[in-house]
């Protein structure tokens, strides 16, 4: 389960500067791979989460879709 989460963190951090990532995506924990609902839980403060939605979907939704997740939640 987790190494869903570590390969998405992997692609990511190919596609940004290293401070960004450090800042932005280390904070985040994974709390849980759901296949049947197709969710990956994770937990990030506020502030973190509000700037990952704000500034990061479409990274994100890269990642996941170059990685076989497209149809997954976050």
């Amino acid at each position: 389960e987790k190494n869903v989460w570590n390969n998405i963190l992997q692609s990511v951090e190919k596609r940004l500067n290293r401070h960004i990532f450090d800042a932005w995506f280390r904070p985040i924990q994974f709390e849980g791979f759901d296949e049947q609902e197709k969710i990956l839980r994770l937990r990030a403060n506020e502030v973190t989460k509000n700037w990952i939605n704000t500034n990061y979907t479409e990274v994100i939704s890269q990642t996941m879709k170059e990685l076989n997740l497209s149809g997954y939640r976050v």
